[in-house]
């Protein structure tokens, strides 16, 4: 037998009645409006980082700083009841300037 020969591609899903349409059309419609909320709880959750006082970052050798401005974040984090699996971790939610 040829190895071409054993590679088919599988047969094609029959069409969905439509019960089946119904059903996949409200799981994008559900996916849809999660990634939209997860979106919008990003939003939140930035805009209540930075009222909460959050100091800008900008820049020195001087380790007490340092310490003083990650305990302030820190702090910040502890009082939004933020764990680390959703501790922003994108570089725009830290300004840093040079």
């Amino acid at each position: 037998m040829d190895q071409e020969e054993g590679k088919r591609d599988p047969p094609p899903h029959p069409p969905l009645d439509a019960s089946g349409q119904l059903l996949a059309g409200l799981t994008r419609l559900l996916e849809q409006q999660c990634e939209a909320a997860r979106r919008v709880r990003s939003e939140v959750v930035y805009e209540r980082f930075r009222n909460m006082g959050s100091k800008e970052f900008s820049g020195t050798t001087d380790p007490f700083v340092v310490e003083d401005w990650i305990e302030s974040m820190e702090m910040i984090f502890d009082v939004m009841d933020l764990r680390d699996d959703v501790t922003p971790r994108n570089p725009d939610y830290v300004e840093m300037s040079a």
